[in-house]
């Protein structure tokens, strides 16, 4: 891989783990709107730390529309600490999911992933994190979305 600057980078920490999504630049700046116009080149970094060290990166492209999708997902669980939060990408190379966890206002369960296609997988579920690192990481999306607003319609 690359040693890239990012542009952006969405981060979500908690305890024993750290899931970093860096957003490089578009894959396609030449076409200024529709399904191709949106696909944004990035790398995943995931970091689990229960009963050893274990490590996976790996590059993937991501939607402009997924990313808005996720942070508005996110602002609804932290704004009603209940229900969940999922990023989906249509890559699947990686994902997260945020729940609210029942009777401990202000605590968190995440799973999440990063993958090939076929092989390779890192997976940890039941990961501990707070309200503080999802405003920490919902910042990083609004920014993340700035410097890659959705062009046009992401659909066509």
């Amino acid at each position: 891989m690359s040693q890239t600057w990012a542009t952006a980078e969405v981060v979500l920490a908690g305890t024993d783990f750290r899931w970093c999504l860096s957003l490089l630049h578009l894959e396609s700046p030449e076409i200024a709107t529709g399904y191709d116009g949106n696909w944004i080149v990035a790398e995943v970094d995931l970091v689990i730390e229960q009963g050893g060290r274990f490590t996976a990166r790996r590059s993937t492209s991501v939607l402009t529309n997924e990313l808005v999708a996720f942070a508005d997902a996110l602002s609804t669980l932290l704004s009603t600490r209940t229900g969940m939060a999922e990023l989906e990408l249509t890559e699947d190379e990686t994902g997260l999911t945020i729940r609210a966890v029942d009777d401990r206002d202000g605590e968190f369960e995440v799973e999440a992933f990063v993958r090939m296609h076929a092989g390779p997988e890192l997976r940890a579920a039941e990961l501990q994190t707070s309200r503080r690192h999802l405003q920490e990481a919902q910042h990083g999306l609004r920014e993340a979305t700035r410097a890659f607003p959705t062009r046009g319609n992401p659909t066509d």
